[in-house]
């Protein structure tokens, strides 16, 4: 866009050292039913352009929804101002450091475009999933579901010549469903969805997920209490998903590192982990709910393996990062829309495969748990406590599956755990979808892994 060239020649002139021009074009539609009922449905469209100017080791950040020439400028003016301001306060200064630059159109391809499938047929699929819950089983006494489209069009520029144009649609999906009978209540979640057009729901079974919420819900019914202890554990490819995205992800956002805030910092090099754990971040896994070939900076994406047969190999960095710990920029530089500036983010994190059956794994266990799902749960960065709650799970016995469990959750130091697995499956699934929040910000990213079984993890339950 020419007001993008405006925008960098004007702050050039002004003395800025780096600029970059962004604008951002988003679309969305969402539907929610609640109860079997239509409870809303929502659509808009917002765009704008963003200012990210750097001088003198500092930076100053200016948006705006209008793309005319003037109010463009006093973004310019305002984001130099600031960064001249925030350069004569800091004491510690540094360069910014980068390799190349990259011009490239970077366009998603969709099978069915949304805009070619009329409202009422979208409406109509989350009603039908809806419907799909409560057929299931009488016992199923609330649901709610979601479906969300989003289109989005951004084209970063900057002066090391940075040129991307990028279409980025995507599409998830989610259903909720609780069980109740004699006072006992169930719970299950399922959600789907990927980066692509309306063929995804066909592509991904997302008629699925209504049922599959259902029948956890009502599994939950006959599930016991776990006791509390310490267990052998196998998790399955959900909760795996978020040991990698929680418990690693974001301690190996390089911000963090920055901030002396991570119990990774200073690690590189070192064994964390056990021999068989393999830990990588990859936005160019196609149809994948965290992919992107450039991230938000302009820069191309590749994989980055976190961790490698044990050994911390790498964090992740954008080009602020990069500069200040002088290592190379791997497009990790994510920001939700025009208004903020971009973070170091995840894109879809997983554990690598092994080379262990499921089968293989479970026979070998005495006595221990098979967690499955993820409700919610925290990492602390600085230290790596964890605690995350599961949805559900089922009691191993003498090498086999017994009855279902509830009431799970998983507690320790994550890089104790991680050090603590003997056993990575050869089953890999990245199929999770979601929203990782921080600062305030909101993307889409994926994780996920084989089943891994870990020697011993303290259990907390309600009995």
């Amino acid at each position: 866009m020419d007001i993008l060239d405006k925008a960098i020649d004007f702050a050039l002139k002004l003395g800025a050292k780096f600029i970059e021009a962004k604008y951002v074009r988003q679309s969305q539609l969402s539907i929610r039913y609640v109860d079997g009922s239509l409870r809303s449905i929502s659509s808009g469209d917002d765009e704008g352009i963003s200012i990210r100017i750097f001088m003198n080791g500092a930076w100053g950040f200016g948006a705006g929804n209008s793309i005319e020439t003037e109010q463009v400028f006093n973004l310019v003016e305002k984001a130099f101002k600031m960064a001249k301001t925030n350069s004569e306060r800091i004491k510690e200064k540094y360069e910014l450091k980068y390799s190349k630059s990259y011009k490239a159109r970077s366009i998603i391809k969709t099978k069915i475009d949304f805009d070619n499938v009329a409202i009422e047929e979208k409406v109509d699929l989350v009603k039908e999933i809806e419907r799909s819950m409560f057929k299931l089983d009488k016992r199923i006494k609330s649901t709610n579901t979601n479906y969300n489209e989003n289109k989005d069009i951004i084209h970063v520029k900057n002066s090391l010549g940075n040129d991307v144009y990028k279409e980025e649609n995507y599409l998830y999906l989610s259903s909720t469903a609780y069980s109740l009978e004699n006072g006992v209540r169930g719970f299950g979640r399922e959600s789907k969805g990927g980066v692509g057009g309306f063929e995804i729901i066909t592509e991904k079974n997302a008629l699925e997920i209504g049922e599959s919420a259902a029948k956890k819900a009502i599994e939950q019914l006959r599930a016991k209490s776990v006791k509390a202890g310490k267990y052998v554990c196998i998790l399955d490819p959900i909760i795996t998903g978020v040991f990698a995205h929680e418990g690693i992800g974001h301690p190996a956002e390089a911000d963090s590192i920055v901030e002396k805030n991570s119990v990774l910092e200073g690690m590189l090099g070192k064994v964390i982990a056990s021999e068989q754990v393999t830990i990588i971040d990859n936005p160019l896994i196609e149809k994948a709910f965290g992919y992107y070939e450039y991230d938000d900076e302009g820069f191309m994406a590749r994989p980055r393996k976190i961790i490698e047969r044990g050994i911390l190999k790498e964090y992740l960095n954008n080009l602020e990062t990069a500069s200040i710990l002088n290592m190379n920029i791997n497009a990790s530089s994510r920001a939700d829309s025009y208004l903020n500036e971009p973070l170091v983010r995840m894109s879809n994190i997983y554990f690598e495969k092994g080379d262990m059956s499921f089968d293989e794994m479970v026979g070998e266990v005495k006595f221990g748990i098979y967690a499955k799902g993820f409700h919610y749960g925290y990492v602390i960065p600085s230290n790596g406590q964890y605690t995350f709650k599961c949805e559900y799970g089922y009691i191993i016995e003498k090498g086999g599956i017994k009855h279902p469990i509830k009431d799970i959750s998983l507690t320790g130091l994550i890089l104790e755990t991680l050090k603590k697995i003997d056993g990575v499956g050869k089953d890999l699934i990245i199929e999770s979808v979601g929203f990782c929040g921080k600062e305030g910000q909101w993307v889409r990213v994926g994780d996920g892994g084989p089943h891994v079984r870990v020697s011993e993890i303290v259990v907390g339950g309600l009995e």
